[in-house]
C-alpha cells in the first residue's frame, strides 16, 4: 500500500490507498490542481517527522518560514520615536513659535536628536551624520 496526500484533505494527513486514488499527478502543480500525489519515502520520512507541516511543505520536503518583518528606514525610525512625545501639531506649534518659546525648541530639538541617536543604534548605523 501507497501513501497519498492531496491538497483537500492535506490538513487530515496521508491517506493510504492500495491502488493510486482518482485524480492521480506527479509533483506540487498537480497538488494545487486537487490530485491525489504518491509520497515517496523521504516525503512520508518528513511528514511523520512535522507533523504539522502543510501538503506543500511534505512535497518539498521543506517547512515554510515566514520572513523576518521589513527593517524600518531610519527616517521611520525617528519619526516613530519624535511621535511617542510629539504630535505633528505639537510640532508644528514648536516651530511656529520657536522665536517666542526659544527654550521649549531647545527643549524639542534635544528631543529629537537623542532621537536620531536612538535610530542609529538601533540600526547599528554610525553615529556620525
Amino acid at each position: 500500500m501507497n501513501k497519498y496526500i492531496n491538497k483537500r484533505f492535506s490538513r487530515l494527513g496521508m491517506r493510504t490507498f492500495q491502488h493510486p486514488p482518482f485524480p492521480s499527478g506527479t509533483g506540487i502543480d498537480d497538488f494545487n490542481d486537487g490530485k491525489w500525489i504518491e509520497l515517496s519515502e523521504a516525503q512520508i520520512a518528513f511528514a511523520e517527522a512535522n507533523p504539522k507541516a502543510s501538503g506543500t511543505e511534505i512535497l518539498n520536503m521543506q517547512l515554510y518560514v515566514p520572513p523576518p518583518p521589513p527593517v524600518p528606514s531610519y527616517g521611520e525610525l525617528v519619526s516613530q520615536y519624535i511621535r511617542e512625545q510629539y504630535s505633528i501639531d505639537d510640532e508644528l506649534a514648536i516651530l511656529r513659535q520657536r522665536e517666542e518659546k526659544p527654550d521649549k525648541f531647545a527643549e524639542y530639538d534635544n528631543y529629537c536628536e537623542q532621537c536620531k541617536t536612538r535610530a542609529k543604534i538601533v540600526l547599528n548605523s554610525d553615529l556620525s551624520d
